[in-house]
């Protein structure tokens, strides 16, 4: 016969058997292991297949490119040499990844060559950066050192966005001459010559000053001519 203390004592091993057996034998919990992918789990401790990653897949990431100054031209863009995209913008209140107006796209992760092209090939930046694996880069295209290219002379646009219904707008430049803006644009222009008129070009760097008018309305002020760069200036009412 089995005395009470002695039963109780053996019930209590028992069950402290039982429990850590079962605990030993619970299966491990599985998941997502790989810490790159959004769905990682810190608890897994089996990878299931179920990690999920940003930018297609585990090695790939974003490069975009843009400038945060206006740097009087607009660029052709290249990554190792492959064209991506031409830069219009500048973005005064700083650039972030994702910017619908920058220019990007999705590389696999490590040291790209990035090459700004400027209109015409006057001026000409280079560098290289390094992608890391599931991140966005952003490269400012001033941060790029200038490599090439280059044109001592500079150019000026006057442009309007709408027709002011005055007929066309005669602009004359201070020791220059004149151009004659018959259209207007949507968006600001690049300075390419096109029918619409407004173009001054080869351009020694200095300040000018300059006068347009049409019928009932006048405009005058100064404009700064850089080397190697295209300025852009807008007639508004």
């Amino acid at each position: 016969m089995i005395k009470p203390k002695l039963f109780f004592a053996l019930l209590a091993l028992i069950f402290c058997t039982t429990i850590s057996c079962e605990e030993e034998e619970s299966p491990e919990k599985t998941g997502c292991t790989d810490p790159l992918s959004y769905s990682y789990d810190p608890e897994a401790v089996t990878d299931n297949g179920s990690c999920e990653f940003y930018y297609g897949g585990r090695d790939m990431g974003q490069i975009d490119v843009g400038a945060v100054v206006d740097l009087n031209n607009e660029y052709n863009i290249y990554v190792d040499n492959v064209f991506i995209g031409r830069s219009t913008y500048f973005f005064p209140n700083g650039l972030e990844c994702g910017n619908p107006n920058a220019v990007g796209g999705i590389f696999t992760s490590g040291s790209h060559l990035i090459r700004a092209e400027g209109n015409g090939g006057t001026e000409i930046r280079e560098g290289l950066v390094v992608l890391n694996p599931q991140t966005c880069l952003v490269v400012l295209i001033e941060n790029l050192p200038i490599v090439g290219g280059g044109n001592p002379m500079g150019s000026v646009k006057f442009w309007t966005n709408q027709d002011y219904g005055c007929g066309f707008i005669t602009v004359n430049l201070n020791g220059v001459g004149s151009s004659m803006i018959s259209g207007y644009y949507g968006i600001t222009p690049d300075c390419t010559i096109d029918g619409y008129g407004g173009n001054f070009n080869d351009l020694t760097p200095g300040n000018y000053s300059y006068t347009a008018s049409c019928q009932g309305y006048d405009w005058s002020g100064t404009v700064t001519i850089s080397a190697n760069g295209c300025f852009k200036l807008q007639l508004t009412l």
